[in-house]
């Protein structure tokens, strides 16, 4: 369950789940804290984190904790 209700069903949406948790923080988070902050297994949290990390640079990682990556960052359509 998160803030904004249950969780998402799809892998889409819980992925997006996890970049907005780390948006709206404004600083680096570790992964016990996105799980907290999302309502996510921390397994399944770890798996999206892994994926967003290596197929979309979305998320970068920096002594072992997580922010929003360099293409998160981009205005829409940039590269």
């Amino acid at each position: 369950m998160t803030d904004d209700g249950p969780l998402p069903k799809s892998v889409l949406a819980r992925g997006a789940t996890l970049l907005r948790a780390c948006g709206d923080s404004g600083t680096a988070l570790t992964l016990a804290e996105l799980a907290l902050r999302t309502g996510l297994p921390k397994p399944t949290a770890h798996r999206l984190i892994g994926e967003l990390v290596l197929l979309a640079g979305a998320l970068g990682v920096v002594h072992g904790t997580l922010g929003l990556g360099h293409r998160a960052r981009l205005p829409y359509g940039g590269s």
